[in-house]
């Protein structure tokens, strides 16, 4: 697979011109785009993108001109900003905030982000789409927030959808990462269709196809203090914690990790501190992965814009985005449900 081209074609099928007939979504809490992207590149034509954070939406505007977006809290979203009848809606795309959730986290059951999932089933029921899909990290299903979880799917089915989850790694559907979401997928029960999803689509491609050709890394930062020994330490595919343990010493520094270059990189997250020893090191230079590099990791392609903001600001970017090819395998897999005329009914 020649990874590069992919991205290439995601972005031209992105930027090819719809006809008024295809699909529409609309996407919740949209961050920067990524879930928008690959929607797009699916065939999907988006009336409007919800999102607060101000730095995500800076970039979105920049990618996604003509999509109307509500930058604000979702809660104090009118149902009517869709114009669009109950039912006439293909594909609401959410992705709640996952602090709460996240196995890297602090996993609060007490954190109010938890509960925006509820806005989720707010909108559903007021317009009514056909399918509707919520994204999450895979905490989602473990510990006590398995009760979120299942409380999410009950409350679709309450107002009329068949339901269906999945984890899937991104690395299974042409990403050169290893990143496990868990994807709710739910079908509006009078379409008569089960809820559809993606199968893997090639092996998984290493760090080295996904920055091949790529002549420049972006913007980056170096370790400093403490954070240039561990990253003198750390192997290709580890982490600094590992580099330490190894040599007789305290576990720490979990969060420096040194990607791998013939194998997927592992989970990019959101978080870095800058000129510390906490983020993605490059697999043999002394410098943390530059911001060209971490796009193409992530699915996003050269053509993007990032708006001109600073490393740490596309790094946070980048980590709490969904990847556009994984967005797109799984509209693509949808649209054969959306094919049919759509229901005259749908309350």
């Amino acid at each position: 697979m020649d990874y590069p081209a992919s991205l290439d074609e995601l972005w031209s099928a992105h930027c090819t011109p719809r006809s008024p007939d295809e699909p529409t979504t609309v996407s919740l809490f949209s961050g920067c785009g990524g879930s928008s992207l690959g929607f797009s590149a699916a065939g999907f034509r988006e009336l409007l993108a919800v999102e607060w954070d101000r730095v995500a939406c800076q970039i979105f505007r920049r990618n996604f001109p003509d999509v109307p977006l509500h930058e604000g809290d979702v809660t104090a979203l009118d149902p009517a900003a869709l114009e669009l009848p109950p039912g006439e809606l293909d594909l609401l795309a959410t992705s709640p905030p996952c602090p709460g959730f996240s196995m890297t986290g602090l996993r609060r059951e007490s954190d109010p982000r938890n509960e925006l999932w509820h806005q989720v089933i707010r909108l559903a029921s007021a317009w009514r789409p056909r399918t509707v899909i919520v994204e999450n990290v895979a905490g989602l299903v473990r510990g006590n927030m398995k009760l979120v979880f299942t409380a999410i799917c009950s409350a679709l089915r309450e107002i009329g959808y068949v339901v269906k989850a999945q984890l899937i790694n991104a690395s299974a559907l042409g990403v050169p990462q290893h990143r496990v979401r868990v994807f709710i997928v739910a079908v509006r029960s009078d379409l008569g269709a089960a809820p559809a999803f993606p199968v893997p689509t090639s092996r998984p491609i290493t760090v080295r196809e996904a920055w091949e050709g790529l002549t420049e890394p972006g913007d980056f930062l170096m370790p400093t203090g403490k954070g240039v020994r561990i990253a003198a330490i750390t192997a290709p595919g580890s982490s600094g914690s590992e580099a330490l343990t190894t040599r007789g010493g305290k576990a720490a520094h979990f969060s420096c990790k040194r990607l791998p270059m013939d194998a997927p990189s592992m989970t990019l997250v959101r978080d870095v501190r800058q000129g510390t020893g906490s983020g993605f090191l490059h697999p043999y230079e002394p410098r943390f992965i530059g911001t060209r590099e971490m796009s193409r990791i992530q699915g996003f392609p050269d053509s993007w814009s990032w708006a001109d903001l600073d490393y740490t600001a596309i790094h946070h970017a980048v980590g709490n985005s969904v990847c556009p090819p994984v967005a797109r395998a799984i509209g693509l897999a949808l649209l054969p449900l959306l094919s049919a005329p759509k229901a005259r009914s749908a309350r």
